[in-house]
């Protein structure tokens, strides 16, 4: 009985949308110019056309045409009843809550308007959106790339699958994919995962070893000793040698036999000039090590270095001493 009923409401309306009508409806509240009227009354002859035919897109077409030109609650109904063939369910909902607003002066065509709206709303399929955790505050969602304003309100949208995406910054991109039946509320969970930032690259040269530096300016030192102390045996050799007699100045060695009598302290100068110039040799075998191994450990540095043991080495001769430093690598 309600469907006969939708029936019989359905075919007052369609005779009461003829062409010639649709002008009339138009009222002195939507006075056009002529040719405008004309335009909307030959786009809505072909939608009927149209829709008497199945072509229900062609329909919806012709009918948006004749509603920019002039508006009224039935053509917003015969839009709304081809969006509903076409499963665009939320369009034939927004034009059935358009015709009631409409049609406020028609009691009859009022309850046409709402009768169908009753009938469409419940079919809309809706997607509920659930979040652990509360979204960034510069979070976007979109549903096929319409931004939703409020994720705590169902969305609905037409049957179909539908393609949903959130941004934020520092979030990595959510994305998927939600399947909505007719009649039905489809619940998406939305967790966002932080980026990760990649770890921050070693500062230059942190993996090289300090060793083969300190052993660089270590020699450094050395060979400073080795001068200094081969300058102070050489310095105490011309005192001896302006201390001998005069026959002997000539000399170029103490190995020369001069009158003992004559040679002031002559032993002990030369004992000490020796130990001088001892460790001014030792310094500079020294230094030629430290530099030879620091040379070494730098032309390898881009291998892993290896931690190195420096320890000082005494050491004593017959004619001298001196101080190395023993490297265990």
């Amino acid at each position: 009985m309600l469907a006969a009923a939708m029936a019989r409401r359905w075919a007052r309306l369609l005779v009461s949308m003829g062409a010639s009508a649709l002008v009339a409806l138009a009222g002195p509240a939507h006075a056009q110019a002529p040719t405008d009227l004309q335009r909307a009354q030959r786009a809505f002859e072909e939608g009927e056309r149209a829709e008497k035919k199945g072509d229900c897109a062609a329909a919806v077409t012709l009918f948006e045409e004749a509603l920019s030109i002039v508006e009224t609650a039935q053509l917003r109904m015969r839009a709304g009843r081809c969006k509903e063939k076409l499963g665009r369910l939320v369009e034939a909902v927004g034009d059935y809550q358009r015709a009631t607003t409409l049609a406020q002066k028609d009691p009859e065509l009022l309850a046409l308007a709402q009768s169908q709206l009753a009938s469409v709303l419940p079919r809309v399929p809706k997607i509920s959106f659930e979040t652990p955790a509360p979204l960034p505050s510069d979070a976007m969602v979109t549903v096929d790339g319409s931004i939703v304003r409020d994720v705590g309100t169902n969305r609905l949208v037409d049957p179909g699958t539908h393609a949903v995406k959130v941004t934020a910054s520092g979030y990595r991109p959510f994305e998927a994919q939600v399947l909505a039946e007719e009649r039905k509320v489809s619940v998406l969970r939305i967790e966002l995962t932080p980026l990760v930032a990649p770890p921050p690259p070693p500062p230059p040269n942190s993996d090289v070893d300090p060793v083969p530096w300190i052993l660089l300016g270590s020699a450094g030192a050395t060979l400073g000793a080795a001068i200094g102390l081969g300058a102070h045996s050489f310095v105490l050799a011309q005192q001896v040698i302006d201390e001998l007699p005069a026959p002997c100045r000539e000399v170029t060695s103490f190995e020369v036999a001069c009158d003992s009598e004559e040679l002031p302290d002559l032993e002990s100068a030369k004992v000490e000039q020796n130990v001088f110039l001892g460790l001014s040799v030792g310094a500079a075998i020294i230094t030629a090590g430290l530099l030879v191994t620091s040379v070494t450990m730098i032309g390898t540095s881009t291998e892993p270095s290896k931690v190195a043991r420096v320890r000082p080495l005494p050491w004593l001769g017959p004619e001298g001493a001196g101080l190395g430093l023993s490297i265990d690598l």
